[in-house]
């Protein structure tokens, strides 16, 4: 790869974002490197009904991503992984040449209180892609479903805290693209963040195993529903639709249910139920032994 200039830098944003906290950290990345005179792009993969495999995960990435220099890959933490959905937008990643970039930033947003290993996976899948990982960064939001809770989870974030971290992701790019290629080391170690047996346990658990243990069946309450499509329309995964003005979910085996629990959480007549009693128990329970990461946003090295 070239050396780059810093004042020339092309950034490539893309995210999978099903609650919109992963949205609003790659706007303000965005709005950060425009202010410092970038090009960037920002690209965002949910509720891409057109996008349900891995081919047409491919061609859409070869027609759409321009020419960058660095890349940031962004998507939400779910059961202590990376979600399924960035995991698969990476895999599909073309190895870097003349419009590829060699350069990769993960970054993760979670609204638990905990990131666990999923910038960890994001770094290690980056890195089979021929990506040196420059920095990587993780930001504590909202928790989307504690809104339905009788408590919630990092109430009000990002906010400034969430802001400063950015604004240092951003210089530790212009400082990478200060310095020859070959200078440039590799950071995914750092992104190992967690004790060994908080890893062991997520390395056992799949992020598919921990959702079949958490939540339960999700059904329609028809008689409350007034088809109002907010459903159907907040689904990152478009696998609701409305059919006679009803939601129904469709019978496709290529796209499953994400267990983001956007429908639930944003219908305001209650026609949706899921029994997520064992993930409020869980997250009632991490809160209130105040088991929050130390650093609950950061940019990694520290």
């Amino acid at each position: 790869m070239k050396n780059i200039k810093s004042n020339s830098l092309k950034i490539t944003i893309i995210i999978f974002s099903p609650s919109g906290n992963t949205l609003s950290a790659a706007k303000l990345l965005e709005q950060r490197f425009l202010m410092r005179e970038s090009q960037v792009q920002l690209i965002n993969f949910t509720a891409r009904k057109e996008i349900s495999d891995q081919e047409s995960i491919i061609r859409y990435l070869n027609e759409r991503v321009n020419p960058h220099d660095v890349l940031f890959i962004g998507g939400p933490v779910y059961a202590g992984h990376l979600q399924q959905n960035v995991k698969d937008i990476i895999k599909a990643l073309p190895m870097p040449d003349s419009k590829w970039g060699s350069l990769a930033v993960p970054f993760i947003s979670y609204g638990g209180v905990h990131s666990s290993i999923a910038l960890k996976e994001a770094g290690a899948l980056l890195r089979k892609k021929g990506r040196k990982n420059i920095s990587g960064m993780k930001i504590a939001a909202s928790h989307s479903l504690t809104k339905k809770f009788d408590f919630s989870i990092n109430e009000n974030k990002p906010g400034e805290d969430e802001i400063q971290v950015i604004e240092r992701t951003v210089d530790r790019v212009f400082e990478a693209a200060n310095k020859n290629f070959e200078q440039i080391k590799d950071v995914s170690e750092s992104f190992s963040y967690i004790s060994f047996t908080e890893n062991l346990i997520y390395q056992i658990f799949s992020e598919k195993t921990f959702h079949k243990i958490m939540f339960g069946k999700r059904e329609f309450k028809y008689n409350k529903c007034i088809g109002c499509g907010v459903c159907a329309k907040r689904c990152p995964v478009q696998i609701i639709e409305m059919r006679n003005k009803m939601p129904m979910i469709v019978d496709d085996s290529s796209t499953n249910c994400c267990y983001c629990a956007e429908c639930y959480s944003k219908c305001k007549f209650d026609a949706i139920t899921w029994n997520l009693s064992k993930s409020k128990k869980y997250l009632s329970h991490m809160k209130s032994k105040g088991k929050f990461e130390s650093q609950q946003s950061a940019v990694y090295p520290l």
